[in-house]
């Protein structure tokens, strides 16, 4: 018996130095449980490495890359799959864009894509912004956002943005996008 209330108390004494520990190491790059200090708004709030994001954004700018091609894909809740667009860019302005598959009936002007680089980068930061806004709006349902964006390591461009609200329960719609860029090459 004397083993039993031993071993609760041992228990208790190692769930507490869990939650000191969590509450107390939090860092950046940590998440543990519900705890996270990264963009932290409220219970859910918004999760965003904005140190990886400039630090990647400068990385970018200060290549001064100005002519290059990149293919783009958009998804999300609202619009569908869009198709792949083949994007070329000079002068760091869009040049021309194209539907690299072979959907019919589909024109440019009526799917959402990226003119450069620097766009990219401009969506994400208007992205986390908006979603912080929701989120600590009291005339919103938003209770939370992940923003999570991969980068390339040579060239520190956006590979994969995946955009994502949390709502009640039962709520419909809202926040829910996926951007994918691949075959980058500067001409």
């Amino acid at each position: 018996m004397n083993n039993l209330i031993l071993n609760k108390n041992i228990m208790k004494r190692i769930l507490l130095f869990l939650i000191l520990i969590s509450l107390v190491s939090c860092e950046e790059k940590i998440l543990i449980s519900l705890i996270s200090c990264e963009e932290k708004d409220d219970l859910l709030g918004m999760t965003f490495d904005k140190e990886a994001y400039n630090e990647n954004r400068n990385l970018w700018q200060g290549n001064k890359i100005l002519n290059y091609t990149f293919a783009q894909q958009y998804f999300s809740t609202s619009v569908g799959g869009q198709p792949e667009l083949s994007t070329i860019v000079r002068n760091n302005e869009l040049e021309n864009i194209t539907i690299k598959s072979s959907a019919k009936n589909v024109r440019i002007g009526e799917l959402i894509y990226f003119d450069n680089i620097t766009d990219l980068f401009d969506f994400i930061g208007r992205v986390v912004k908006d979603a912080n806004e929701q989120i600590n709006s009291s005339d919103n349902a938003m209770e939370g956002a992940i923003i999570d964006v991969k980068y390339d390591e040579t060239y520190h461009y956006p590979t994969k943005i995946s955009c994502k609200g949390y709502y009640p329960k039962g709520y419909v719609g809202g926040l829910s996008i996926s951007i994918f860029v691949n075959d980058f090459e500067v001409n």
